[in-house]
Formats: structure tokens, C-alpha cells, sequence
């Protein structure tokens, strides 16, 4: 059964599950019945009553019936969403050091921590759909500044090589050059990796970095990479990241991104990053947050639960 329980402990139950479609709301009615469901559960938490009023945003198979709430059950639905989520939240790892970053693929986000504070965020491009995002965690190790890019295979394939016979000054155009069997494009502003990319070894490939495209993240739903993560002020995140290492000013920082030249830099101390995917979450200020299902995630994992 669903429903909410309150402050004494008492259930407060659903008393009808009705599917999509049944009846369709509209915006006005669906405030109006907001403001009556905090009125009408007066010993349900702050955050209870929030989420109820969120819940009912989402209209899917919301009615009124005999002064009680209901609604439809569905990976879609906020309270189903709760449950999935609560279960992802086992899977984050508890050795996280004082210093991290965590990556939330839903909400396009980086959250960069110190201790149990969020020190910033920054928002980030993840993969496509047909591109995923792996999610994982590792230690980053490496920044690079003016990266070099090494087209990967599948790139150079069905992008480049499709390029280079349409224009014979298609590497020139694009700062691209031949390496061996390999292609590669030079450092610079116009590199797809931007000025700077940071490095955590992985089986995957995946790595963050600058881009040139920023009209992306003035975006709502900013999945376009090809699996790896945009980030919109990798400046901020490399200051963030060498703030302890006195040979590093945020002026050097900068130069170093705009020589033209490579350069690896390993961290002192490498930063643990965690690539999670939580489509409902609780912010720094309480607030409950609910994301859409960008990789279609939910489901699966609701079914597995419900077994």
C-alpha cells in the first residue's frame, strides 16, 4: 500500500490506485489541491508535506476521493522514485575521503565536497542516451593542461574518415593531425577537450574535461558527450584540485591552459569522484529533488525491488 507516515507514526494510506489517463488535471486544479493537502495532514513533517505537494506536480493519476491523496504506482511516480533511490544510496562508497566529487548524471550536476559541506557545483554535459555515461568511482590523478585529443576508433570511423573524403582539408580545418595509424588534434581553443581535462585511470575511458561548445549547459537537459563529462569551469575545478599545492597559483593554473603546449601535472593528493545516478535526492537546504529519468534507469531497478 502507499502512502505517508506521520509524525505520531500513524499511516496515512492511498485508498485508490488509478492508472494514466483516467483523469487529466489541470495546472490551476492541481495548485488549488496542493494548498488542501497541507492543510489536511497538519501533523506530517515540513519535508513529508513538501513531498507531497511535489508528488502532486507530477499529476500522474492524481484525483481527489473521499479527502484522501492518491496515486498512480509507476517508476514515474515520486514516491516510487524514493524507494529506487533510498537503494542507490547503499551502493555510494562510504571511505570517501575529505576532499571528493560526486557526479549526478540525472541532474547534469557536479558537486565537489569538503568533508560533508558542498564547497561548489558546476554543471556538466554527460553522455547520450546511446552513449551512456558509465557510472563508477575512481581517483583522479592527472590534470592535463592543453590536452591533445586522441580520436577514439569509433570517432575516427564514423566521423573523421567520413570527413576527410568529403574535404581533403578537413584535418587542417580542425587542428587535426595524423599520428602513425592514429589521429589526433592538436591543443588549443578549439580542441573538443577544451583547455584542460582531468585524469582517473579506468577501464572505461572516461575522464573530464573543458569543451569549447558552452552553449550546452545554458541547457536543461544537457545529455550530448559521447560518454565522457563536460564541465562548464574546469578553471574552478583545477583551482579547487591544486589549492593545496603551492606551485600552483590560479594565475599559473591559467597560463598553463592557454600554452598550447601539453602538460601532465600529478595531484599530491589524488581526489576521489563517484559517477552516481539519482533521480530523487535531498538538498543541502532539505529540499526533495526529482530528476528526470534520462537513461531510463528506474524501471529496472523498480521491478528488481518489488521481486
Amino acid at each position: 500500500m502507499i502512502g505517508l507516515f506521520n509524525q505520531a507514526g500513524s499511516f496515512i494510506p492511498c485508498v485508490a490506485v488509478i492508472p494514466i489517463g483516467i483523469k487529466l488535471l489541470n495546472i490551476r486544479s492541481i495548485f488549488s489541491q496542493q494548498r488542501e493537502a497541507a492543510d489536511e495532514f497538519p501533523d506530517l513533517t515540513t519535508v513529508q508535506k513538501q513531498f507531497m505537494l511535489i508528488a502532486e506536480r507530477a499529476f500522474y493519476g492524481l484525483v481527489r476521493f473521499r479527502n484522501r491523496i492518491c496515486f498512480y504506482s509507476s517508476s514515474r511516480h515520486p514516491f516510487s522514485k524514493i524507494i529506487i533511490n533510498m537503494e542507490r544510496a547503499r551502493w555510494v562508497p562510504l571511505d570517501l575521503k575529505k576532499h571528493y566529487l560526486i557526479i549526478n548524471i540525472p541532474a547534469f550536476t557536479l558537486y565537489a565536497f569538503d568533508a560533508d559541506t558542498i564547497n561548489f557545483t558546476m554543471n556538466v554535459v554527460v553522455g547520450r542516451d546511446v552513449h551512456k555515461t558509465v557510472l563508477f568511482s575512481g581517483d583522479i590523478k592527472y590534470i592535463v593542461f592543453s590536452p591533445y585529443w586522441d580520436i577514439p576508433a569509433s570517432i575516427l570511423k564514423n566521423e573523421v574518415l567520413p570527413g576527410i573524403r568529403r574535404d581533403p582539408d578537413y584535418l587542417k580545418r580542425n587542428n587535426m593531425e595524423w599520428v602513425g595509424k592514429r589521429v589526433r588534434q592538436k591543443p588549443g581553443p578549439k580542441n573538443s577537450l577544451g583547455l584542460v581535462k582531468f585524469l582517473f585511470p579506468n577501464s572505461y575511458n572516461i575522464y573530464l574535461h573543458d569543451t569549447p561548445a558552452k552553449s550546452l549547459f545554458e541547457k536543461s537537459a544537457r545529455a550530448f558527450s559521447h560518454g565522457c563529462i563536460r564541465l562548464s569551469e574546469p578553471k574552478k575545478l583545477a583551482d579547487y584540485m591544486l589549492k593545496n599545492d603551492s606551485n600552483w597559483t590560479p594565475e599559473k593554473i591559467n597560463a598553463a591552459m592557454h600554452a598550447g603546449v601539453e602538460r601532465y601535472v600529478t595531484l599530491k593528493d589524488p581526489v576521489p569522484v563517484y559517477i552516481g545516478y539519482m533521480t530523487a535526492f535531498v538538498d543541502n537546504e532539505g529540499r526533495i529533488n526529482l530528476r528526470d529519468d534520462v537513461y531510463n534507469r528506474d524501471g529496472p531497478l523498480e521491478r528488481a525491488i518489488m521481486k
